[in-house]
């Protein structure tokens, strides 16, 4: 992660690194180094990275649990892989 605010609330600096080796943790020129520039800066990103939720269960059997189809967010978040019925809720 090297995100150091999120949602307004600072990251702790040992979270930021947490995944680097300790000898490089505050090596500022490492750091940057690790960064994917042309993939952090792309402002086409979402168009070719984004991925669309996949559903795990039939919206049949999400209504029989009673779940809504008025959210199609929290359906998809319950539909699974290859459900054709997760079409009637993602615009493609």
């Amino acid at each position: 992660m090297f995100q150091s605010e999120v949602e307004g609330r600072i990251v702790d600096w040992g979270l930021l690194t947490n995944d680097v080796r300790p000898e490089f943790s505050h090596d500022l020129d490492y750091l940057i180094s690790m960064l994917d520039w042309d993939a952090n800066v792309n402002p086409e990103f979402a168009k070719s990275k984004k991925t669309k939720p996949r559903p795990v269960k039939s919206l049949g059997e999400m209504q029989d649990q009673g779940l809504s189809t008025s959210d199609p967010l929290v359906m998809l978040k319950h539909l699974g892989p290859g459900n054709a019925d997760a079409q009637l809720l993602v615009k493609v």
